[in-house]
């Protein structure tokens, strides 16, 4: 069972359910029936009796029948007196004046291959004693019930196989779609994601099923497509420091004329530094996706971590003369300290790399509702509007002409620093006028 198809489950099971209901319905539909047919049977009878009891008159101690009895078809009426004499008799079947009698309900005989109906009755008056005997034919009852049951046997696997042709119908019409997204899955497995599931325009549970699958595929294409990225920009980052490490440490061993063993090592150890940075932030953002890192919140002054980071960046700054303002006011947050360090550092550090000379980078915290908001903010070169969504993904720089000697990861950090304390970030930029960094935490 368990390896058979989805649409050959879906007819067994709606065969079974069908054979089951047909198999409880039709003998309680034919017991009532012949219940039915029955019932009228004796009604018949019965009401035959009234008229024959009503018949009988007795005048002068004399008893005679009315000419107003008359019996309906197939049916018999016989008559006795108390002496046993035939009084009234439509009929000369010796059986239906040899059977014994039997007063009360009415009862059935089989005879001369018939089935009969009868009924019996004894009436008292003036000392007359009367019997009274009717017989009614059953045939027709039994040939519309017989006839019936035929019809219920040759229905019921006709009934069946309708069952079973229109349950494949309908579950391969049903499933259809569902076959579509197996082939186009059997084609994503060969490596393709731009394919979509079309032509499905039902609104439901398999339309929802195919419009689930595409926004997924279209997910999993712009993921593909941001690892290749990644993968991409992180060799080149990676590269050109270790051919700067090579170059000059190759140098340093051949003792090429005019090589300073000094300034190489310098250089050496720079770009090991970089390198070392650049695996650092790949590690803590590896341990972030994969859930990890565990962050330690805790009660944190933003003007005085504030005050911390811009001292930590003043020389920096005051290289490209660059003035940092501080304008958080008295605000609290649960954060993780370490965490929101290295945010400010990583904003407050680009905003200066990105800014332009006797510039200014602005930071502001104020409360909002339940929570605050942190605005970074500079009159630096700006970004373009285009270059707006993917500034936080990682190794991406607006400006590839731009100075490399940070590692491409620093916003990459930022926004997920910001999404490990369930808050938002978002970027305002013009160009040549500078940018506004808003996180509401």
């Amino acid at each position: 069972m368990k390896k058979l198809k989805i649409r050959t489950k879906m007819m067994l099971w709606y065969t079974l359910l069908t054979g089951i209901l047909l198999a409880v319905f039709l003998p309680v539909l034919y017991h009532t029936i012949a219940a039915t047919l029955l019932d009228s049977e004796k009604n018949n009878i019965g009401a035959t009796m009234s008229i024959a009891e009503s018949s009988i008159e007795f005048d002068n101690g004399h008893l005679s029948i009315g000419d107003e009895l008359k019996a309906p078809a197939n049916t018999f009426i016989i008559i006795w007196d108390k002496s046993g004499q035939v009084i009234y008799a439509n009929t000369q079947k010796n059986l239906f004046y040899t059977i014994q009698f039997t007063e009360g309900n009415p009862y059935r005989i089989y005879y001369n291959n018939e089935d009969w109906l009868v009924l019996d009755k004894t009436v008292q008056e003036n000392n007359h004693v009367v019997k009274i005997r009717i017989c009614s034919s059953i045939d027709k009852m039994e040939a519309v019930l017989n006839r019936t049951l035929f019809l219920m046997l040759v229905v019921i696997p006709l009934f069946l196989l309708i069952t079973i042709i229109g349950g494949l119908f309908i579950a391969k019409r049903a499933l259809r779609p569902i076959s579509k997204i197996t082939d186009l899955a059997s084609e994503i497995g060969h490596g393709d994601l731009s394919k979509r599931i079309t032509g499905i325009e039902s609104m439901d549970e398999v339309g929802e099923l195919a419009n689930t699958f595409n926004e997924m595929l279209a997910s999993l294409e712009n993921s593909f497509e941001k690892e290749k990225r990644f993968s991409s920009d992180s060799s080149h980052e990676l590269r050109t420091p270790v051919a700067i490490i090579m170059a000059n440490a190759e140098a340093i061993l051949a003792a090429t004329p005019g090589a300073d063993p000094t300034t190489a090592a310098n250089t050496i150890l720079a770009e090991s530094h970089r390198i070392n940075t650049v695996i650092c932030q790949l590690l803590m953002l590896t341990r972030g996706i994969e859930g990890k890192y565990q962050i330690q919140l805790e009660e944190v002054s933003l003007p005085v971590l504030t005050d911390a980071v811009l001292e930590q960046l003043q020389e920096e700054a005051a290289s490209k003369v660059i003035t940092l303002v501080n304008e958080t006011a008295d605000v609290t947050v649960q954060a993780d300290q370490s965490l929101l360090t290295q945010m400010m550092l990583n904003l407050v550090g680009n905003a200066i790399k990105y800014g332009k000379p006797d510039g200014h980078v602005w930071v502001k915290a104020e409360r909002e509702g339940d929570g605050c908001l942190i605005t970074v903010s500079d009159d630096g070169i700006g970004i373009m509007p285009e270059e707006l969504p993917l500034i936080f993904d990682r190794f991406y720089r607006a400006d590839k002409s731009r100075d490399r000697s940070g590692s491409g990861l620093g916003l990459s950090i930022v926004k997920w620093i910001v999404d490990m304390h369930g808050g938002k970030i978002e970027l305002e930029s013009t160009p040549d006028q500078g940018s506004i960094f808003l996180i509401r935490m």
